[in-house]
């Protein structure tokens, strides 16, 4: 076992949060040896300490069954079993024309579907419950607070695997999952699951009420919507407008191009430097005016070497604030690209090494991965309050080396240090 991991156990079990995860997920079989929050809590340890496959944690099973906090060495079938018990079922929507597309389908109607319409059907998997438990985690360990006010990011990320169910991907780049999430403060509240051929745009409008209506429910105010161009379409919009809640929504490129070049533009002079100038207009979305900031800037893609790098390209951002300037709205804009940040975190704690043939069985990790993440960003919060080296930006990798993997013993009296004379000064003054 990490030695690091060692005070993030105790201190766990100290804070109490399995057992109001346990009273969450509710008692397994009289018969059963292991409880559904000693499984769920074992796996959080295995990701934190570095196992980002179900597999992987074999090799710490016997140092967790000789641990005096835990005494259970769970394996890796068993965490795999117990979490496909958590699993609900798949949806299904077809992928026809006119006013048949997108239209629910039962099970058997999507089963007697010829295999190449069958590939085209969208195939959704919401997990209320384990949805559910993820937000109450995230408030348990203090990441939000009720009756604070927080930006609602949502956004859809695709998962290249190459399980049985998966699809080509809208990238097509491969085949994959394309997952929506929703981040409150950053910090992971929701998230449906969707095959890969469904796009950004599909459901989004759902997935945002759910998130919002889910965060509301636990006391928890969204301060403004914020999504990539995905959420410029009417309906979204129009659910936005119709409920009161503020947005700031990059336009689709449609809008751009309908472009006829005689707004008054002006310089800007904001913080954000590949910017040239700026122009304010109104758009007609459902017989509603938007306000519709257009920014002349300087192409800059997340692709290394792309040929678009340098060039000159109108954007355009959607938002209900009439009263912000343009420079704060294109830095709220902006700040959104954190998200694809914790994407990245969200890979290297296994969330791209789906275990499971299936989606319905997939989301369950899906989600217990975004749990891991709140796990991690509480030792983050908790750690940098007494040691100097764990920063708020440390990457899961970055943290495992720092302080997971330290060589630690158990005495009878205690846990020992086996480390450079200067850690072992620090660490042991963590209780």
């Amino acid at each position: 076992m990490r030695g690091g991991m060692d005070i993030l156990i105790s201190h766990f079990s100290k804070i109490g949060i399995w057992k109001k995860i346990n009273t969450h997920l509710g008692n397994r079989s009289p018969r059963a040896e292991y409880r559904n929050d000693e499984v769920l809590q074992t796996w959080v340890i295995n990701a934190l300490s570095g196992s980002n496959r179900l597999e992987h944690s074999q090799s710490n099973r016997l140092s967790l069954l000789s641990h005096p906090k835990l005494n259970k060495g769970i394996s890796p079938d068993t965490i795999s079993r117990v979490f496909k018990s958590w699993a609900t079922d798949n949806i299904y929507f077809s992928k026809g024309e006119g006013r048949h597309k997108n239209a629910p389908l039962d099970k058997d109607e999507y089963l007697r579907m010829p295999p190449e319409e069958k590939l085209k059907a969208h195939e959704v998997n919401i997990n209320d419950k384990l949805n559910d438990l993820l937000i109450d985690t995230v408030i348990n360990l203090g990441l939000l607070e009720i009756g604070k006010e927080y930006i609602l990011d949502v956004d859809a990320s695709i998962i290249e695997t190459r399980v049985s169910d998966s699809r080509p991907h809208y990238k097509r780049t491969g085949v994959g999952y394309c997952p929506v999430f929703a981040l409150l403060g950053g910090v992971p509240i929701y998230l449906e699951a969707r095959n890969g051929n469904s796009n950004a745009v599909f459901r989004l409008k759902t997935v945002i009420k759910a998130a919002v209506e889910l965060a509301e429910s636990r006391g928890l105010k969204i301060k403004f919507v914020r999504s990539d161009a995905a959420g410029s379409v009417p309906v979204t919009i129009g659910y936005l407008i119709k409920n009161k809640i503020n947005f700031i929504i990059r336009a689709h490129g449609a809008f751009t191009k309908n472009n006829d070049g005689h707004r008054p533009w002006k310089e800007y002079t904001g913080e954000t430097s590949h910017i040239h100038s700026f122009a304010n207009s109104q758009l007609k979305l459902n017989d509603e005016y938007v306000r519709l900031l257009w920014y002349n800037a300087t192409f800059k893609s997340s692709r290394p070497g792309s040929k678009l790098d340098g060039r000159k390209k109108i954007f355009g951002i959607l938002t209900s604030f009439e009263d912000l300037n343009e420079s704060e709205i294109v830095k709220l804009y902006n700040q959104r690209g954190g998200m694809e940040q914790v994407f990245s975190y969200l890979n290297d704690l296994g969330m791209k090494y789906m275990p499971h043939r299936e989606l319905k069985y997939n989301t369950v990790f899906m989600i217990v991965t975004l749990i891991s993440y709140t796990f991690f960003l509480y030792a983050k919060k908790y750690l940098g309050t007494k040691l100097p080296f764990v920063k708020d930006n440390m990457e899961p990798r970055t943290f495992i080396k720092a302080f997971i993997e330290v060589i630690t013993k158990w005495h009878g009296r205690g846990l020992r240090f086996y480390t450079r004379a200067e850690q072992f000064r620090i660490f042991s003054g963590v209780p």
